[in-house]
């Protein structure tokens, strides 16, 4: 809402109209501070909805992969009068917690098991990682480009619009907005007129020493592994590892 009221040619410069320049743009300021404070609190709002829909979602699952075993089972059953009496643990459909004498000490039943309820949870962050023998694909996404919007036919790439996605940190930030990629590419049908360089990207050079070149297209392998390790200078207990896996934009054009 500032308005820039600048000084005329031959008037006096009196500090009350800079002062009220001033002021005003420091309530803009301020205006826009707590516009921002608004925006970041919805968005954790979004992201605390949007976490708790997945859990949910998973618990869904659950119930249908416990249903599915069941009914395999029968179908594989050697008789008509068999009866299945147990649990697949991959949901708490089936267990009676008013049986349980200590409300405080529920089981825990995830993932096709069930564990004696957890009493505290302390984080393990790793200090450092590294990328093992064995990995055989690039930091980052370098080969997939997006159109941003309908209005603007430009192509962006995912190497220059989001560059932290090659920061191999972020796998122990415990941040849900930042992410890690980890990409191979094979190109079977290339271009005939393409140059030989084009597919390849330079890894190592200097005035005293070869330019060396790496093929970034030639994946041959059956998998893309990465292997890493996660170390911490002092050793504590830890007894699972949480993997949140990320499937990328749904607009890519190529990859």
């Amino acid at each position: 809402m500032t308005e820039l009221d600048l000084y005329i040619k031959g008037e006096p410069p009196v500090s009350a109209k800079f002062n009220a320049f001033t002021t005003s743009f420091s309530d803009d300021l301020n205006i826009i501070a707590r516009q921002i404070d608004y925006l970041s609190a919805i968005l954790i709002s979004n992201n605390n909805i949007f976490a708790s829909e997945v859990e949910q979602e998973k618990n869904f699952i659950n119930r249908i992969r416990s249903k599915t075993k069941i009914l395999q089972m029968y179908s594989t059953g050697p008789a008509n009068d068999l009866y299945y009496i147990g649990n697949s643990f991959d949901s708490s459909d089936y267990i009676d917690f008013s049986k349980n004498e200590n409300k405080d000490r529920t089981p825990l039943v995830q993932n096709g098991k069930m564990t004696l309820g957890i009493n505290s949870v302390d984080v393990w962050r790793p200090e450092n990682i590294e990328v093992l023998s064995g990995s055989n694909g690039y930091f980052g996404t370098n080969h997939s480009a997006y159109i941003p919007s309908s209005g603007d036919a430009n192509y962006k790439y995912h190497f220059i619009d989001t560059p932290t996605s090659r920061n191999i940190d972020n796998i122990r930030d415990n941040n849900p907005l930042s992410f890690f990629e980890y990409e191979q590419i094979q190109v079977l049908n290339k271009n005939a007129q393409s140059r030989d360089f084009e597919y390849k990207y330079v890894s190592r050079s200097g005035s005293d020493i070869p330019t060396e070149y790496v093929d970034w297209s030639s994946f041959a392998g059956n998998s893309l592994d990465l292997n890493i390790s996660l170390k911490k200078t002092v050793a504590e207990t830890a007894n699972y590892v949480h993997i949140i896996p990320y499937f990328g934009d749904g607009n890519n054009i190529s990859k």
